[in-house]
């Protein structure tokens, strides 16, 4: 989640993308938004329902933005990630539910949906795929992006760049969203 000074909590969350915006790209600094690291915010606040979630209606609760980074495997089924899939998509319908909840507030949340993106995990894996097909580590990496239609894998900052603009006061009229960022991988609405 990524939120402005007034929000309850000011973090980046993403299982893959934490590590590699702390080390790749942070610290971040915009205008309207300062960031800051903090994993499994949307984790811990998932399983509550809107009225539970710490933001009550406070007089001291200023307008703020949220921005959760949720993988793409709540889009689509997969036979070997459902259970992951299965708590991707109820993080999606989170973020629309209490996007149309604290808007009154002026609390906008939105959720970016990231596919394969360059990250210690990812490296991992191209690391034992190589291993598993009898190649090189670019090998398995230029095998795997020509998959993705734009012909490659995402950049970290290039996930924090979509953050920042939805946290900024541009995306002012951006609530509810829930963006796809896989290289147009899976193309569905």
């Amino acid at each position: 989640m990524v939120g402005d000074a007034s929000t309850a909590r000011r973090c980046i969350h993403g299982p893959d993308l934490h590590r590699a915006f702390a080390k790749e790209v942070l610290p971040l600094t915009d205008p309207a938004t300062e960031l800051t690291v903090s994993p499994r915010i949307a984790r811990d606040t998932a399983p509550h329902s809107a009225r539970d979630v710490t933001l009550k209606k406070d007089p001291k609760i200023e307008p703020g933005a949220i921005v959760n980074i949720i993988g793409m495997g709540g889009k689509m089924a997969s036979d070997i990630h459902i259970a992951g899939g299965a708590a991707n998509a109820a993080l999606m319908l989170n973020t629309v539910g209490l996007a149309h909840h604290y808007a009154k507030l002026g609390i906008r949340i939105n959720a970016i949906n990231p596919g394969a993106t360059l990250t210690e995990r990812v490296e991992e894996a191209l690391t034992l795929e190589a291993q598993r097909l009898g190649v090189t580590r670019d090998q398995a990496l230029a095998d795997s992006q020509a998959k993705v239609p734009l012909g490659r894998y995402a950049k970290p900052e290039e996930i924090a760049d979509v953050a920042l603009f939805l946290a900024s006061r541009r995306a002012s009229y951006v609530s509810g969203a829930l963006i796809p960022m896989d290289g147009v991988s899976s193309p569905i609405i």
